[in-house]
């Protein structure tokens, strides 16, 4: 947590201010036969790893093969959240109709995947419109996003 000292001038008093991390939020939806996933907060190290594990889980339960991770409210993503995509992104894409897509994540989201190399793996689109569409298309094209993560 950061701790700064506001002062007021001339008022004579000193408040402090806290700030804390935006937390992981994850709401989900399902439009027709995809699954849409917003992430917003942080994809931290730490406390949130268990959580990560449990989200990743009821994902993976609902038997679906075609998900967007909608990135647009993630501030950062660390190994953990990472970690969370690539297991999601090898769930999904083990079969050959199974299709993931990471769509608006910002700029410094998208210097993390550029760094792990995970930007020329997974597909990522502009906006969740792009990834419905990407979602979308016949099972032929998407063969051709295979697997490079084994």
């Amino acid at each position: 947590m950061n701790t700064s000292l506001l002062n007021s001038p001339g008022d004579g008093y000193q408040t402090t201010r806290e700030t804390t991390p935006r937390q992981m939020v994850f709401e989900m939806e399902q439009q027709d036969d995809i699954w849409v996933i917003r992430i917003s907060g942080r994809l931290a190290t730490g406390a949130d790893e268990d959580c990560l594990l449990m989200r990743a889980q009821e994902i993976k339960s609902l038997g679906c093969n075609k998900l967007i991770a909608d990135l647009r409210g993630l501030d950062s993503a660390g190994s953990s959240g990472i970690s969370f995509l690539v297991d999601l992104y090898k769930s999904l894409t083990k079969d050959t109709a199974g299709r993931f897509v990471l769509a608006s994540p910002s700029p410094r989201v998208l210097e993390v995947l550029a760094l792990t190399g995970l930007s020329t793996v997974i597909p990522i689109v502009d906006d969740l419109a792009a990834g419905l569409a990407y979602c979308s298309r016949e099972e032929d094209q998407a063969q051709h996003a295979g697997s490079s993560l084994g």
